[in-house]
């Protein structure tokens, strides 16, 4: 297989060995492949993603969809974000050439369940890879555990730009909302935050702050890393069924303890003596400590305006405390450990 990248100032075309498939989505696959290096005897094990072409996509719109995911990822280098190497050719086909991440992806790892403060360590390590995205300015727009993997080395890996947007240009520039598209929200539905869906259902669609909709997304995402089921299949109000089609009332009785907890001041903080009383799923005997609880719920404000950041989360002195093996803990402490996160042989 020969790969040739595509960079306007170098041609570089280098072979690559197949590997084992990874992996299949509903718009490409990833495959492992081998490259030696012409004067090393080392092989180099590395990812590849080939895209789908879709019946009602037209090549031009797919060539940009590519383009678009590989730039974001090109842009990022961070322990906790997937390394994107280079676009290219592979065998005439469009391609992304990323880090080999052999232990797949962290919803696979999650049952059954580890140690607590193994679990706790990739919550704050999702953390850690979302605030650098967010300092970068960008926002991912589908965070999930199957969004994320277990790098070689053991840590978490956040992956999957396909939906991500630049919400700030530069560090120090405005930051925008983002309009969904007509077609509907992106993402994944039930990690979609509330505004979300509100912002489609309006006419025309109105816009929405992308890194507080990551936040939301980090909340349920931190709950499932922490060996809890996704609390609802939508976070709309009116009219949900499950599955079976039954009514689903589990977002609206969430939301009853938020409307219950403001009592008109939708803007009322999160104290040590004070939270939203939500029922099933957020008790505090459901949690390792009821701190853990809080900052949850803070990153699940229905409120946008109101909702924790990443960096409040992370400035959080109890996830500050967290033991954590990332080496990109400083500066929110230096708290090191060692956990093995890897699946068990």
């Amino acid at each position: 297989m020969e790969f040739e990248v595509l960079n306007p100032d170098t041609k570089k075309t280098f072979l690559l060995y197949e590997g084992p498939h990874l992996g299949r989505g509903a718009w490409a696959s990833v495959q492992a492949v081998y490259h030696r290096g012409p004067a090393s005897q080392e092989i180099v094990v590395y990812a590849v993603k080939t895209f789908f072409v879709k019946p009602r996509i037209s090549a031009q719109c797919l060539t940009r969809a590519i383009h678009h995911e590989a730039n974001i990822g090109l842009q990022l280098d961070h322990p906790h974000v997937l390394q994107t190497f280079a676009l290219g050719l592979l065998d005439g086909q469009l391609a992304c050439l990323m880090e080999f991440c052999g232990h797949g992806d962290i919803f696979d790892l999650i049952w059954p369940p580890r140690p607590e403060q193994a679990r706790l360590c990739l919550v704050k390590q999702l953390l850690l890879g979302m605030s650098y995205m967010h300092s970068k300015g960008i926002a991912h727009c589908d965070i999930k555990p199957e969004n994320m993997l277990l790098g070689g080395d053991g840590l978490l890996k956040i992956a999957d730009f396909g939906y991500a947007v630049v919400y700030r240009e530069t560090p120090d520039g405005e930051e925008h909302m983002v309009e969904p598209p007509a077609s509907g929200p992106v993402g994944t539905a039930a990690y979609l935050a509330p505004e979300v869906w509100s912002c489609v259902g309006d006419d025309p669609p109105s816009a929405y702050d992308a890194a507080a909709a990551d936040v939301w997304a980090c909340g349920l995402t931190g709950r499932e890393l922490l060996g809890k089921f996704l609390p609802w299949e939508y976070a709309v109000v009116d009219e949900v069924y499950a599955e079976d089609g039954s009514p689903d009332n589990r977002f609206a009785r969430f939301m009853a303890g938020w409307m219950k907890f403001w009592d008109g001041n939708e803007v009322r903080p999160i104290s040590p003596n004070a939270w939203p009383v939500c029922g099933h799923g957020f008790r505090v005997k459901e949690y390792p400590a009821p701190e853990m609880l809080r900052v949850l719920l803070g990153m699940l404000n229905p409120n946008p305006a109101a909702r924790l950041t990443i960096d409040e989360a992370l400035e959080d002195p109890y996830i500050q405390a967290v033991e954590c093996c990332s080496p990109a803990v400083s500066p929110y402490n230096q708290r090191g450990a060692t956990h093995d996160h890897r699946p068990a042989a």
